[in-house]
């Protein structure tokens, strides 16, 4: 269950990056600080959750 999640959270944070880097105008240094931040929190949500 627990690495369906990750798994889940990560289908997320591509789906994410896909739809941002459509958007004009955010460079992508901007899009993989943002993408880096998302998984952290997804990281850090699931240790929560799990202890």
């Amino acid at each position: 269950m627990e690495s369906q999640n990750i798994l889940i959270y990560g289908g997320c944070g591509a789906l994410y990056w896909l739809l941002a880097s459509q958007i004009e105008g955010l460079s992508r240094k901007t899009m993989q600080i943002q993408l880096s931040t998302f998984g952290v929190a997804a990281i850090v949500r699931e240790s929560i959750n799990t202890n």
